[in-house]
């Protein structure tokens, strides 16, 4: 991953609904919109709206029910955990 491709990742996830989102899908595995909505405590919109953000940007799939990419969200957090190369 490139700093570019994990920026715009950790730019998606500055909203902190997103953020429990992905963190309720990583942990619990698939749900449904209902299930997320108790659990996340948003509009239906705002629940809506969230959800299109993360599949667009690829942290989130839906078939029938909504998952999480967690090859993806490993992927930025081993970017954060992986030393560089630079020199400061």
């Amino acid at each position: 991953m490139h700093k570019d491709e994990a920026a715009k990742g950790f730019f998606v996830l500055g909203q902190p609904d997103r953020v429990k989102i992905i963190k309720m899908l990583y942990n619990r595995g698939s749900l449904t919109f209902v299930q997320l909505l108790s659990l996340i405590g948003c509009s239906e919109e705002e629940l809506k709206q969230h959800l299109d953000v993360l599949i667009q940007n690829g942290f989130v799939s839906q078939n029938g029910s909504y998952s999480v990419q967690k090859d993806y969200v490993d992927e930025l957090l081993d970017f954060l955990r992986t030393p560089c190369g630079c020199s400061k």
